[in-house]
């Protein structure tokens, strides 16, 4: 049986406790129940981690690259979940890059707002989300920018999304709005609220081929299903219809979660999320294409795995991003070889796709290095990293992830080379 992501859940709930002593925090989605992920090489091979792009077609299996990956401190918080967006229907303000993450501040759960103006170099902060209104254990926030009006809300407000109440059941998605580009922020609506003690997990919104607003969600709450990823739509942004099921695979140990979704160049929209709790390789990254944003085929079957070059499999909370000549950056935590053993630069490598999802996907080197370092797949190092096209016609990449640091987990940024 596959990895059982109720362990974290729980084990979510108690970081909550300690968060008031200590100020930290650790919501998650996917738990190794295997041996520890590692990013040592396999005997034979030679992988040095930097911000150069790799020698040949990107296929080898090996990187030839230059500096280190450190990258830069964004804040100076306990950060997990960090999400980054750029503004492209804010008038004055387009252009300008807003990131945030999951924090805390005494014994209540922020999120600070980040803005960059000059292509992710530097980051200033310049709001959190209200800590007054949002609750002590708010999860998994995401951040999303309307690409035209739905219903009185117009292009270019921003929403933000988190799972409400890990402890005080039942769970809920609450979805605050801001018309002023992050600096402030007013609460709009809940895209759902769990039937039941289930929980639900990690919101994401899309706007439809027909304009309609999806927000998505890792969903606990159906007793046929361990987890399933389902969706509301709404046409206003305030009022949301009933939940539909996305992936929901008749294996009820089975858990798809941490759904990404983006419209492509080509128009078809693609969709990106883990399936944990089956046999084979943990976590495996999975997508699904689709026409209309909407329908996305029978949620019973599990979806087209994304596999790497030389067979390496990425693993757990997937992140994806789209570049302006249509090629798809993907990161996970882990890529994994096919034995289940450590790929050459785990922890250390995007996967690149150039035809719609579609076909082979090479391989470049992460702007940030966040190995795993021999232990188990936790809540911190290279948790759902976040991924956004920068520079001339996006022919480089800025990255931000989390690395365990003393038992705090910190978020750092840096940008590398997004071709091969």
């Amino acid at each position: 049986m596959g990895p059982t992501l109720k362990t974290l859940r729980k084990a979510y709930t108690a970081a909550v406790l300690l968060i008031a002593v200590l100020s930290l925090a650790a919501c998650n989605n996917t738990v190794s129940s295997g041996s520890a992920s590692s990013s040592s090489t396999p005997a034979g091979t030679s992988v040095t981690t930097g911000m150069s792009p790799p020698g040949g077609d990107g296929n080898s299996g090996s990187l030839s690259t230059s500096s280190g990956q450190q990258g830069k401190p964004l804040g100076q918080q306990a950060a997990h979940y960090p999400w980054m967006i750029r503004l492209q229907h804010s008038g004055n303000a387009n252009g300008t890059i807003l990131a945030t993450y999951r924090s805390f501040v005494g014994k209540r759960a922020e999120d600070p707002i980040f803005a960059s103006t000059d292509e992710g170099k530097t980051f200033t902060r310049i709001a959190p989300l209200d800590p007054g209104t949002s609750p002590n254990n708010l999860c998994c926030t995401s951040l999303f920018e309307l690409s035209r009006p739905v219903g009185a809300l117009p292009a270019g407000t921003l929403l933000l999304s988190g799972a409400k109440n890990a402890e005080a059941r039942p769970m809920s998605l609450p979805v605050w709005r801001s018309e002023d580009h992050g600096h402030s922020w007013s609460f709009l609506s809940t895209c759902y609220t769990s039937p039941n003690q289930g929980g639900v997990w990690e919101p994401e919104f899309s706007i439809d081929a027909s304009g309609q607003l999806n927000c998505y969600f890792s969903d606990e709450s159906d007793p046929a299903h361990s987890q399933m990823l389902a969706r509301t739509v709404s046409s206003d942004g305030i009022h949301w219809g009933r939940k539909q099921q996305v992936v929901a695979l008749p294996d009820r140990p089975a858990r798809p979660g941490m759904a990404v979704v983006a419209r492509l160049s080509s128009g078809q929209y693609f969709m990106t999320y883990e399936l944990c709790g089956t046999t084979g390789p943990e976590c495996a990254v999975h997508y699904r294409l689709s026409h209309d944003g909407r329908d996305w085929g029978n949620p019973a079957t599990p979806g087209t795995p994304v596999v790497g070059p030389n067979g390496w499999i990425p693993e757990h909370t997937p992140k994806f991003t789209v570049t302006p000549d249509g090629r798809i950056l993907l990161a996970s935590l882990t890529f994994n070889n096919p034995d289940g053993s450590p790929a050459p630069g785990n922890g250390a490598i995007l996967l690149v796709n150039s035809s719609g999802g579609t076909g082979p996907w090479s391989v470049i080197p992460a702007p940030v290095s966040a190995p795993e370092n021999n232990r188990k797949v936790g809540p911190c190092t290279n948790y759902s990293p976040a991924l956004l096209p920068v520079g001339n016609n996006g022919k480089q990449v800025l990255e931000i992830t989390t690395r365990d640091e003393a038992g705090t987990c910190r978020a750092y940024y840096g940008t590398g080379v997004s071709t091969q």
